[in-house]
């Protein structure tokens, strides 16, 4: 197997889509904020959580220092955001 940097990097911006909006619903969803589950296993369970949805969708290639890319990762942040909070009510 040969993998490439350039792949590599292609592979991270792919995944950072769906980490963003799940690490941000996981955030701040009631259940997960709670003192017993700290950040580190929340973002732990994220990644997992990730992982497990990442190959079941075509994620867009866009490359985040990008405006364009600012402008997805702030969207995804607050859609995960919003989905936390919708729990909480």
């Amino acid at each position: 197997m040969n993998l490439l940097a350039a792949d590599l990097v292609d592979k991270l911006y792919t995944i950072m889509w769906p980490l963003a909006r799940i690490s941000a619903a996981l955030m701040t969803a009631p259940l997960f904020s709670l003192d017993a589950a700290n950040p580190r296993i929340r973002l732990g369970l994220a990644l997992a959580l990730t992982l497990m949805v990442w190959p079941m969708h075509d994620w867009p290639k866009i490359e985040p220092a990008s405006a364009e890319g600012l402008a997805t990762l702030f969207n995804q942040i607050a859609l995960g955001v919003f989905t936390g909070l919708a729990l909480q009510v």
